[in-house]
């Protein structure tokens, strides 16, 4: 492809590699490989003349219909990957027209088609059905594929449609799950909205869908901490404790330091290893930073001084205590 670059090859001898690789990308001959040919087209593709040359090539390959995607796939996607190339050249060429008429055939049967021309719709100005369409998109399409749609109605209610604007980011918080949709949401709401909204969502991430991770960081962000530490010790989990440590583990002494105490000599044992003992020592000093429960750490570390006495790396580890 360089040496064809570098050779700046006229109209008609360019065609010719055009066609090649045109017909490579159909066979697919590997198709590991199409995404490739691909690439190479577009780059080789620089006047109005190869696109021209290009659509014409396409043109008698072009699906009819999109097949149903739950069907087949494979047939699924090679249809779309050819109509979404034809809408390349269309625009390519400036034959707005014929994009818009491709566009509305086929934009109900893709997720990506029906992105691709709401945000083609706001280029060209026409921001009302710009945002119908990505409505309607998200009224068809399953959440999971949906976010682009949703991000895209976000960014356009954020100044116009303050409502529309945070239940859209309400629906995302709850179809995706993402923090910062979360973190979005509560600078938006007022105070009077945000409790139901809250309701809404402690009810999603209480669910299995989610990380428990998740629902901790809510309680913290919320200040409701009796709630976050029940989780974290719930989890029975070294890495949750730390994970919650500097903000919990000072409010809540003897909670933590007991959930501490229950696991550590377990974890211990789990592996071997010198990075390994490092990360105890390391959990030994949060420990020790627990006030009120200095006596006890040591008490614990000659607990493990005498029951890993042959671990001369763990001993070593130990020194510092």
């Amino acid at each position: 492809m360089v040496c064809l670059m570098l050779a700046k090859l006229e109209t008609g001898a360019r065609q010719r590699y055009i066609y090649y690789l045109f017909n490579k990308y159909l066979l697919k001959g590997p198709d590991y490989f199409q995404d490739d040919y691909y690439d190479a087209l577009m780059r080789l593709c620089t006047s109005k003349e190869d696109f021209v040359y290009w659509k014409k090539l396409l043109e008698p390959h072009l699906p009819g219909e999109l097949p149903d995607m739950e069907q087949d796939w494979g047939k699924y996607y090679q249809a779309e990957n050819l109509i979404a190339m034809q809408l390349h050249l269309l625009s390519r060429l400036e034959e707005m027209a014929d994009f818009y008429a491709l566009m509305e055939k086929h934009y109900r049967s893709s997720y990506e088609f029906c992105l691709q021309y709401a945000k083609q719709l706001l280029e060209d100005g026409d921001r009302t059905k710009a945002i119908r369409i990505a409505e309607e998109g998200i009224a068809l399409f399953p959440d999971h594929l949906s976010t682009g749609l949703r991000e895209f109605l976000i960014e356009n209610y954020r100044e116009r449609n303050p409502n529309r604007y945070k239940e859209q980011l309400l629906n995302l918080l709850l179809a995706s799950g993402e923090w910062k949709y979360y973190e979005q949401l509560k600078a938006s709401a007022t105070k009077e909205e945000w409790p139901e909204m809250l309701d809404k969502i402690m009810a999603k991430f209480s669910g299995e869908r989610y990380g428990r991770g998740d629902l901790i960081e809510i309680y913290l962000s919320e200040q409701m901490n009796d709630a976050a530490i029940r989780e974290v010790l719930a989890q029975k989990s070294i890495h949750s404790l730390r994970e919650y440590h500097d903000k919990l583990a000072n409010l809540y002494p003897k909670d933590y330091f007991t959930a501490y105490k229950e696991l550590i000599f377990f974890f211990v044992e789990c592996r071997m290893g010198r990075e390994h003992y490092q990360d105890v020592a390391t959990i030994l000093k949060d420990l020790k930073g627990i006030t009120g429960f200095e006596s006890e750490v040591l008490e614990i570390v000659e607990r493990l001084r005498i029951e890993n006495k042959r671990k001369p790396a763990f001993i070593d580890e130990l020194k510092a205590f």
